[in-house]
């Protein structure tokens, strides 16, 4: 990915107004306060944008995406912080680079399967953000999967589920075109954008 583009600020859109979002649009009155871990209408929907988060950000964006990023083994084990959800080897030998997963929070070797290391590492890494520091076009998107998902489990009206996929479908290309603009690159060239085509590929160097 490329570390140019333009600086992203996070939109004002907040945790409370995206479950308000998604209480509407299955025809609930919005609150005032969230229900974290409560049994409410508001907490399930807290639930559905916090999946819809995760899984969204999981595929990789501009925004979450951080390169080269060091990390020290400490008695042959390296931790991870908590926030990654996908990290890839940063150094590379010609085509080949190292393979990485998470394993009971620390980094584990695929290549020469061992979560022991004797040095320290580079990994690219994409992190969870909190709701609160996406992007715009990120939230929306986030949003509105988690207003489908809402309204499949609590109304499930067909006429709205296609208004809600609908506006799905345009929330998602927006946020693939701000990747991409912030990014520098091609539409084409996005993780995402691949997933949107339905197409499958492999991205370039540095992406």
């Amino acid at each position: 990915m490329s570390v140019t583009g333009t600086p992203i600020s996070p939109a004002s859109t907040s945790k409370l107004d995206a479950v308000n979002e998604i209480l509407e649009a299955s025809g609930q009155f919005p609150v005032t306060a969230l229900d974290t871990d409560g049994t409410t209408a508001q907490a399930l929907a807290e639930v559905m944008l916090d999946r819809s988060s995760r899984r969204i950000q999981e595929h990789g964006w501009f925004e979450n995406t951080e390169l080269a990023v060091d990390y020290a083994q400490v008695a042959g084990d390296i931790a991870m912080t908590g926030d990654e959800l996908r990290v890839d080897g940063a150094q590379a030998t010609g085509w080949q680079r190292y393979k990485y997963s998470i394993r009971n929070g620390s980094l584990y070797d695929l290549d020469n399967k061992t979560a022991t290391f004797t040095a320290d590492v580079q990994l690219d890494v994409v992190r969870e953000l909190a709701f609160a520091n996406c992007s715009g076009p990120l939230k929306r998107y986030i949003t509105a999967d988690a207003k489908l998902l809402f309204h499949r489990r609590q109304v499930g009206d067909p006429k709205q589920i296609r208004e809600l996929e609908k506006e799905l479908t345009d929330a998602m290309r927006e946020a693939a075109r701000a990747d991409a603009d912030n990014a520098d690159l091609n539409i084409l060239e996005t993780d995402e954008s691949y997933r949107i085509l339905g197409v499958s590929g492999i991205l370039p160097e540095g992406r």
